[in-house]
């Protein structure tokens, strides 16, 4: 307690005992606000360390686990060709200092939808690739893990197969990630990451879909060589 508070509790005592009732119940309700928030700012001081202690704990658990063993909640998007494209995603956890879940403003209209951040992996990987980034963002955004075709557990490409079937392009890529933006976050802002053909495929999209880009996407963060013939 500071020395203020003390005099103050002093103050109220003498009142008290000198017959000045009426002086020493102020000075006790004003002590009393002066507790209540003390214990307060106690109560909130621990729920956020707390909060911020487990958070640091879960980090710590899922970064030193198997590599690759995080897992979404799963889900699937249709490229335009019947491929089956899988996804997982990671909603924000509010106990890990995350935001809170969307609520209805007056009229029926809903707040603002959360960002969600989309991973596309390289060449030969999958969407376990995203394990470090995954564990560090776990709960405390909205992530998107997907696997290109022919990768992890996401289909062959259709178009690919038969005695018709032709190459993957760079382009189509472009496509499937659409189709699971479509998908796992068809509304809010964006942040799109890509690893070398992710990166890749992030430049395919943009080029198709300049509006998805213009009035969604808030950070887009690619690591990869430019297609030939893509715009600059």
């Amino acid at each position: 307690m500071s020395e203020n508070s003390a005099g103050d509790v002093a103050a109220a005592v003498t009142d008290a005992a000198t017959g000045n009732w009426h002086r020493a119940g102020v000075a006790g309700a004003a002590i009393g606000v002066i507790a209540a928030g003390a214990a307060a700012g106690v109560a909130i001081e621990r729920m956020t360390v707390g909060r911020g202690m487990r958070r640091k704990a879960r980090l710590a658990l899922d970064a030193s686990g198997p590599y690759g063993a995080l897992r979404g909640t799963p889900g699937r998007a249709v490229a335009d060709d019947g491929t089956a494209l899988y996804f997982e995603t990671d909603e924000v956890d509010p106990e890990t200092g995350g935001a809170a879940p969307r609520r209805r403003r007056l009229f029926g209209r809903k707040a603002p939808a959360p960002v969600t951040v989309v991973f596309s992996h390289g060449y030969c990987l999958n969407q376990d690739s995203w394990h470090f980034q995954r564990a560090a963002l776990r709960g405390l955004v909205r992530t998107v893990h997907w696997d290109q075709r022919s990768h992890g557990r996401s289909g062959r490409g259709a178009s690919q197969t038969g005695p018709d079937g032709v190459p993957v392009s760079i382009d189509r890529l472009g496509r499937d990630l659409k189709a699971v933006i479509d998908e796992a976050a068809p509304e809010g802002p964006l942040v799109l990451v890509g690893h070398s053909m992710g990166g890749m495929t992030l430049m395919a999209l943009a080029a198709a879909h300049p509006e998805l880009i213009r009035e969604r996407v808030v950070g887009p963060r690619s690591s990869a060589p430019r297609p030939a013939g893509s715009a600059r």
